[in-house]
């Protein structure tokens, strides 16, 4: 740990949110696994449902996440000492229990440092959706 505070937190931030979406891409349940704090929590984009780690774990191992393709833009790291926030833009093509749940959207990811290293202790996503009330 004490090397991961004397690096660069910005650079291990980016780092570590590529290996994210990487872990995903690739179904890498155990690299995952090292990125997800152990109560890591998603709020989901659909319908706001809460996600824990080992159920996110075991759908990516068992076939019903399938990550096709992420594509993230406009991402922002930042640093708050021992916690850091990453937003961006993200579409992505994925696969839940076989029903297409592809979607343009706006993430943020937050992690801390703690005894085990830099860590995503929460994910919370929010689909794009036009402004209806916009010209």
């Amino acid at each position: 740990m004490a090397t991961q505070r004397k690096a660069n937190p910005k650079r291990a931030i980016t780092a570590l949110a590529k290996q994210y979406g990487a872990a995903y891409l690739a179904r890498d349940a155990r690299a995952l696994d090292q990125i997800l704090d152990d109560d890591w929590t998603l709020i989901t984009a659909g319908c706001g449902d809460e996600v824990y780690k080992a159920g996110q774990l075991r759908d990516l191992r068992n076939g019903a996440l399938k990550v096709d393709s992420i594509r993230d833009s406009e991402v922002r790291v930042r640093v708050y000492g021992d916690a850091a926030v990453v937003t961006g833009k993200r579409v992505s093509k994925v696969t839940f229990k076989g029903r297409d749940v592809s979607d343009v959207t706006r993430f943020s990811q937050f992690y801390a440092l703690g005894d085990k290293g830099w860590r995503c202790v929460s994910t919370q996503v929010t689909s794009i959706r036009p402004d209806p009330h916009r010209a």
